[in-house]
């Protein structure tokens, strides 16, 4: 259920206030389509990435409340010039419950249909909050062919998280697999991992308090309006989510464990003693400490001095007017991107990897191809599960861009706009500190060699599309409509 209420009132012909209150229930599920797909362990194809039988389910309950008073103050003639003042103030509450799991509380992973690997979980009950309280202003002062605005923003940002109980995975306290795999004689020891559990809840043990300013400058060069540059420059601050750092501390997010499996019935559904315990699982939940499945902590910790990601702008653009009907707008923007979050772990870093090198054989070389020696890194010591969340030093990510744009307005039947924009926007990573960046365990492999310095190209996730990496050098675009004389 959603509602919201408001009230304008005009103080004057200068002073207009007005007030809003807004609750959205923005509740949803996504779930199966079939009630009998709930107890379905999902197949998944690791060479196609096709999912098969049966999936997962995510409910979400995530209410806002917020509060909003904004406030426009209009003051000519001070100044040598006109004034228009805004000015207003946010508080706003967020509340994100939600509920997950995958059928059959696992899922199976083949490779060329060929059963390999156990994908356990225990299912997620989370409940985050957030809270947000922001004030901004801002003054746009017009002087004859001049026009400045000034402005800034102050958010205060924190988050928690609510207590919570999560029962135990199906598998947990069963016996596993007994016989030999890969030369290793396993005896069906007693599944231990993802037991129940419960969570007290959690504050982030910290607020993010932000100053961002903006500038802006306008100016007429010919005082008809058909010449006019403009520069601005702005400082924004990322807002958090629900969660984003109490959820650190959260013992009762959907956690899994993934173990080699043999299929030993051949069904291609998973058994408790088909489950190969491994000194170490194959993959677990960032987080999540194997070595003490019922730690009523994570593995995780937050930096005290841990600050939000920010990005400064700069955009400087020309517009042109032609005649009656066309106008050209030309700009250059810049952009960088820096102080991001990571999980880094503790006492380890690019340090503990080692080069290794390696040469395709001739036999795996297909005729006419290249096959060169190909290096990659591997740690000198056992990855540790203990990381903090902190900013990342030694990295950032810039942008710039240069966007061309003309229009003719509807006039002799017909109409067109066109626009071309170049686009180049690098990662840099400065010294090794920043590998954290790209990998938690700050592996080396591929970063000097690829992506330092090369483009920022993020694969799409939403509504379930993959392989998609948002990237465009460059981006065209023309459309006009004609009136036909009849």
């Amino acid at each position: 259920k959603s509602y919201k209420w408001s009230d304008r009132h005009i103080f004057s012909d200068k002073f207009m206030v007005e007030f809003s209150y807004a609750h959205v229930g923005n509740n949803f599920a996504l779930t199966f389509h079939e009630e009998d797909l709930r107890s379905v362990q999902p197949a998944l194809e690791l060479t196609t990435n096709a999912w098969s039988r049966s999936y997962q389910e995510a409910v979400y309950v995530r209410p806002t409340d917020s509060i909003d008073v904004m406030a426009n103050y209009f003051l000519p003639g001070t100044l040598g010039g006109d004034h228009a003042i805004k000015f207003g103030i946010k508080y706003r509450n967020d509340i994100a419950h939600t509920e997950s799991m995958y059928g059959g509380d696992a899922y199976a992973r083949f490779r060329n249909a060929a059963p390999v690997e156990a994908q356990l979980y225990r299912r997620g009950y989370t409940e985050y909050g957030l809270h947000n309280r922001s004030f901004y202003a801002s003054d746009t002062y017009t002087r004859r062919r001049m026009t400045v605005n000034l402005g800034f923003r102050y958010d205060y940002q924190t988050d928690f998280a609510n207590a919570a109980n999560v029962a135990a995975s199906p598998f947990y306290g069963q016996a596993t697999y007994a016989g030999v795999y890969n030369n290793v004689t396993y005896t069906g020891a007693t599944f231990n991992q993802l037991p129940e559990l419960s969570f007290p809840g959690a504050d982030a043990g910290l607020a993010f308090k932000n100053f961002s300013p903006r500038l802006g400058f306008t100016y007429d060069i010919t005082g008809d309006g058909r010449n006019v540059a403009k520069v601005n420059y702005a400082h924004y601050v990322s807002q958090l989510g629900t969660g984003s750092i109490s959820s650190t501390y959260n013992t009762v997010a959907a956690t899994f464990v993934r173990y080699p499996w043999v299929d030993v019935n051949g069904d291609k559904f998973i058994q408790a003693n088909e489950i190969v315990l491994t000194a170490a699982p194959l993959s677990w939940t960032s987080g999540y400490n194997y070595n003490n499945p019922s730690q009523t902590t994570t593995t995780g910790t937050v930096d005290p001095s841990l600050s939000a990601d920010t990005t400064d702008e700069v955009i400087l653009t020309f517009d042109r007017q032609f005649g009656s009907v066309f106008a050209v707008s030309a700009s250059y923007i810049w952009r960088k991107y820096q102080n991001f979050w990571g999980n880094d772990l503790d006492n380890f870093d690019a340090s503990n990897w080692v080069a290794v090198q390696w040469t395709p054989t001739a036999s795996t070389c297909p005729t006419g191809a290249e096959c060169p020696t190909v290096t990659y890194y591997q740690p000198t010591s056992q990855i540790p599960t203990n990381y903090t969340v902190k900013n990342i030093t030694d990295f950032y990510r810039s942008f710039q861009g240069f966007e061309l744009t003309g229009v003719k307005r509807m006039a002799d039947n017909w109409m067109a706009s066109a626009s071309y924009s170049y686009n180049d926007a690098p990662m840099h990573f400065q010294s090794p500190a920043g590998y954290t960046y790209w990998s938690q365990s700050s592996d080396p492999t591929n970063i000097e060699s690829s992506l330092n310095g090369g483009q920022y190209a993020p694969e799409s996730t939403s509504s379930g599309l993959g392989n998609v990496f948002v990237n465009a050098k460059w981006l065209f675009r023309l459309t006009g409509s004609y009136t036909l004389p009849w």
